[in-house]
């Protein structure tokens, strides 16, 4: 669920709306925005927890604007390596669903990559990163 916590980062620094164009993930048809998609990753006893993520990003504005929006993403979370925090998620009823989560180190992100056309002949753009927690 760090994956989640890191899409209300986003959505709290004005990158968009959680189920509106911040899609945690899934990529439903229709919808354009950024997701995210959890890659997981391993590690031994003792180490602390990492997960690895994929973004993508397409709009049906542009295939420049999609573009555009991932990149100001990526730069967010350059420089946002020294963040310790990632902010709690709430339901619509106000329920905790995903806790606040402490001593966060949130790496660079790759660069971004074409990943092909959607069924609209659209650009879905794509980067990776990693979280320790």
């Amino acid at each position: 669920m760090i994956t989640l916590n890191l899409l209300k980062l986003l959505e709290n620094n004005g990158f968009g709306t959680i189920d509106k164009d911040l899609l945690w993930e899934k990529l439903a048809l229709g919808k354009d925005g950024v997701y995210i998609s959890s890659l997981g990753d391993s590690h031994s006893r003792g180490e602390r927890h990492s997960c690895r993520y994929e973004l993508y990003s397409r709009s049906k504005e542009s295939d420049v604007a999609g573009y555009q929006k991932l990149k100001a993403i990526l730069e967010f979370l350059e420089k946002s390596f020294d963040v310790c925090k990632l902010p709690e998620v709430k339901n619509r009823n106000g329920a905790i669903i995903a806790p606040e989560v402490n001593n966060v180190t949130i790496m660079p992100p790759t660069s971004i990559a074409n990943n092909g056309l959607d069924s609209n002949n659209r650009i879905i753009w794509t980067a990776q990163g990693q979280i320790y927690y």
